[in-house]
């Protein structure tokens, strides 16, 4: 009856938010008379498309004052309401294909915050965008070091922390956005949002990441390679077994028809992008130089390159309908990309892209006392550094390798050759107390000379793996982080237990025994002082790291040296000061009176790490080191903004390229 009695009503008064032209354009389709509708769903598709496009409302036909509709306005009112479906399911397909073509909408890069109080947690993965691009799944991080997995829906202000969820890493989405997997305390698990209980469906070691296939199968990396498990929980076994045994599988990514996926095999900075039958275990590469790969809806993949310049990246690039090859030139997509831990901080959907920008790959800089920078050390991407005693050399780990960093002349030269040892991996360097020589490990534990780059393998003497700390100024001990070993799977998976149980010991290299340090709570990052008389470490005892002393090597009662958190314990070439860090990233200085006592120390801020994020404090790794002399500084960075890059309709860029 409206429709033949009525003029429409403008839509601008029912939805104020709706544009101008879309109101026009609507109150035009709707006009009475045929001859002043679009002539056609093409000039419809135009005009709800064009900012522009404005109408004035043609004067309603005149209606008689009869107390119903006669049979013929019935026929017309059927004829109008049909015309009326017919044009707007036309113009509905109509921009549908050129939504397709455009993304349905321009290119808009925004900022998103993380919720009040906490950080973005970048270990393993940034987080994951709903395949409907709606909604961000990530890991936020508080002040204590507490980790949850929360929910952000990118149409609202704010996000919401899904209860259970303690200790989360590395989320990922269930084809129908309905859960989450993501991983804690040893094992894979999954959530169904938003008020779910999470459900433990295997055992997995930690720093890993997944992607869920509609055949609802869950595909995830360990250190044993590609594994699998059904979403509703079950055995897990290998499905793509590691190809050597310096490689590592990550960053898994679900192809068309769930038989084959994309991975990255890494082996430090190096990566190929892969696909992987799972099947049949057999792999072939896809993208050499290129990590983290996310295949995107109707047929792109996202991933990183580490540049040359020290600006990582990403990249997209189209495939073929069921992703096994590529096609066209790949084109950049965002300015430098935040890579800590050789992990690109990125989510990305058919619509929506996600990142935490970053500073470059060069993540060394060296500062004075005030927190001045006066140099940077230009090898890429390294998280474990230690200075030399005697010489202006850094020793620093990249993942696969040693590297000796001179930094009066400005040069790296590698220590140990790429990819010779599967313990190289995340390998922390410690050197000699004369300079000529550089330990390093993660379960093993292996010396190479300066001079001529000898090895020589230091036997392992416990069943647990041993990661160096420091080592004495006479030379004869070897203080190491013990990490119990589970389990024999691989090298990797001991990573677990940097935050479930580790000790301080210390290796007595003349008489071949090990001296173990009864502290309560986990324990390491022991600190030898110069006159060996103290070691000072980190431990949880307290309930977040603080920093202690306790005598060497007898033990005895520690004493509390940080007030409010504390890590990273150094000492000074006398012994006179010693140095940690603070969670907030201040660098911190207490002054030491040497004796046969040890009082309560006042530390004070030196100055606040430039560069500075929460994860690099709670996670593994070396966030500072100080020169012998106290004076100087190797800070390692991240990023200058804890914001991250929301990039809305991001394929547009690749349309400017070149075609739909």
């Amino acid at each position: 009856m409206k429709i033949i009695a009525d003029e429409a009503r403008p839509v601008g008064e029912v939805r104020r938010s709706v544009p101008p032209n879309v109101a026009a354009a609507v109150g035009k389709a709707l006009e009475k008379l045929p001859a002043d509708r679009f002539e056609s769903a093409k000039a419809f598709a135009d005009a709800l498309a064009d900012p522009h496009f404005s109408v004035t409302a043609a004067a309603g036909a005149a209606t008689s004052g009869g107390s119903g509709p006669s049979p013929r306005r019935q026929r017309g009112a059927l004829w109008l309401v049909s015309a009326v479906a017919v044009v707007a399911t036309a113009a509905a397909v109509a921009l549908a294909v050129r939504g397709r073509a455009t993304n349905q909408g321009p290119l808009v890069t925004s900022s998103l915050q993380p919720p009040p109080g906490q950080d973005f947690s970048e270990r393993a993965s940034f987080g994951a965008l709903s395949p409907d691009g709606r909604t961000f799944a990530f890991v936020a991080i508080a002040a204590n070091g507490a980790r949850n997995l929360w929910l952000r829906r990118l149409d609202t202000l704010g996000a919401q922390m899904v209860p259970g969820t303690q200790g989360a890493d590395a989320p990922f989405w269930s084809p129908d956005g309905r859960s989450v997997g993501y991983f804690a305390h040893d094992a894979l698990k999954r959530v169904d949002v938003p008020r779910g209980a999470p459900r433990t469906l295997c055992p997995a070691t930690p720093d890993e990441s997944g992607t869920w296939g509609r055949n609802n199968v869950i595909v995830f990396s360990t250190g044993r390679g590609i594994e699998r498990v059904d979403a509703d929980g079950g055995p897990c076994d290998v499905a793509i077994p590691l190809d050597s045994a310096v490689s590592i599988y990550r960053h898994p990514s679900f192809l068309p028809g769930d038989g084959r996926i994309l991975f990255e095999r890494a082996r430090g900075p190096e990566a190929t992008v892969m696909v992987g039958d799972l099947g049949s275990g057999a792999t072939t590469a896809l993208i050499p130089g290129a990590s983290a790969p996310t295949w995107v809806p109707p047929g792109y993949v996202v991933y990183g390159r580490f540049n040359e310049e020290g600006n990582s990246v990403l990249y997209a690039q189209r495939t073929r309908a069921d992703g096994s090859a590529v096609e066209g030139d790949a084109v950049p997509l965002t300015g430098p990309v935040r890579t800590s831990d050789l992990v690109f901080s990125y989510a990305a959907s058919e619509r929506a892209l996600l990142y935490l920008p970053g500073l470059g790959d060069r993540d060394k800089l060296v500062v004075d006392r005030r927190g001045v920078v006066s140099d940077t050390v230009r090898v890429r991407d390294t998280w474990t550094h230690q200075y030399a005693h005697d010489h202006p050399w850094v020793a620093l780990g990249d993942g696969t390798t040693i590297w000796l960093y001179d930094l009066e002349r400005g040069l790296a030269t590698p220590l140990v050759p790429r990819g010779s040892s599967a313990d190289a991996f995340r390998a922390f360097p410690v050197w000699a107390p004369s300079d000529s020589a550089v330990a390093f490990g993660w379960c093993n534990l292996d010396v190479v000379s300066v001079a001529d780059l000898s090895a020589r393998h230091i036997a392992r003497q416990s069943t647990d793996c041993r990661r160096p700390t420091d080592w004495s100024s006479d030379g004869r001990y070897l203080i190491v982080t013990d990490i119990p070993s589970p389990d024999t799977r691989s090298a990797r998976d001991t990573a677990a237990a940097l935050q479930d149980h580790t000790f301080i010991a210390a290796l007595d290299l003349a008489q071949g025994r090990t001296i173990r340090f009864k502290v309560p709570g986990n324990a390491g990052e022991g600190a030898l002082s110069p006159d060996m008389r103290w070691i000072a470490y980190t431990s949880d005892e307290a309930g977040n790291p603080e920093v202690y002393v306790q005598p060497f090597p007898k033990g005895g009662r520690p004493v509390r040296v940080s007030a409010e958190g504390g890590r990273a314990p150094r000492w000074s070439s006398d012994g006179r000061q010693l140095f940690f860090e603070a969670p907030d990233g201040g660098i911190m200085v207490a002054s030491v009176t040497p004796g046969p006592a040890f009082p309560p120390p006042s530390p004070h801020l030196l100055f606040h790490a430039p560069g500075w994020t929460r994860p690099l404090f709670f996670d593994a790794g070396t966030p500072y080191d100080v020169s012998p002399d106290g004076q100087r500084f190797v800070i390692r960075q991240t990023a200058s903004t804890k914001d991250a890059v929301l990039v809305q309709n991001w394929p547009a860029k690749l349309e400017a390229k070149g075609g739909s």
